[in-house]
């Protein structure tokens, strides 16, 4: 196509090429409201004859063995929420924030543990500014604690896992889906 386009163009009407093209301003459609993972939006499609071009999406059904796999996704990422949002432990009758999230969070613990010595002791801060000399029992405290908390996440997605797999209908995902976010 050969057109030339003005360097400055400041009106709202819509430049026409020819009489297949034009170039017109377009107002971003509004997005409705859908339940995923049972819905999603098909479109956009637009309305060229209107001036500002204006442009709309419909909310169409997704096959069901999909809205499955994305409630799993979203399991999956609620659980990882959960299995990191850290416990409290009490030890020696202090309440101290232990963290639990994967790798040196959890692993401390586990070094700390095979390091000592039965009767040895070891300082430790705590995130709250606590400090509490600890044995080996207490550190083995921390340990299962904080291992019991983690499989009770997955414990808890794995219950989800076979009600999203015995789920025949999408009004039956989507109570999943409520079951979930409320837990």
């Amino acid at each position: 196509i050969d057109f030339d386009l003005p360097d400055f163009y400041d009106s709202m009407d819509p430049i026409i090429v020819d009489v297949n093209i034009k170039i017109a301003p377009v107002q971003e459609p509004t997005v409705p409201d859908f339940d995923t993972p049972t819905q999603q939006l098909a479109g956009p499609y637009w309305n060229s004859a209107e001036n500002p071009v204006t442009g709309w999406y419909d909310v169409v059904p997704v096959d069901l063995d999909i809205a499955k796999n994305r409630l799993k996704e979203l399991l999956a990422f609620k659980r990882y929420e959960k299995e990191n949002a850290g416990i409290e432990v009490t030890i020696q009758g202090q309440t101290v924030p232990v963290g639990t999230h994967r790798g040196e969070q959890r692993n401390i613990w586990i070094n700390i543990l095979s390091s000592m010595a039965d009767a040895e002791t070891k300082n430790y801060k705590f995130p709250n500014g606590t400090w509490i000399n600890l044995s080996k029992s207490d550190v083995q405290s921390i340990v299962d604690s904080t291992n019991i908390y983690v499989q009770s996440a997955f414990d808890w997605e794995y219950t989800f896992i076979n009600e999203i797999d015995s789920a025949t209908t999408a009004k039956e995902v989507q109570d999943i889906k409520t079951e979930i976010l409320e837990g």
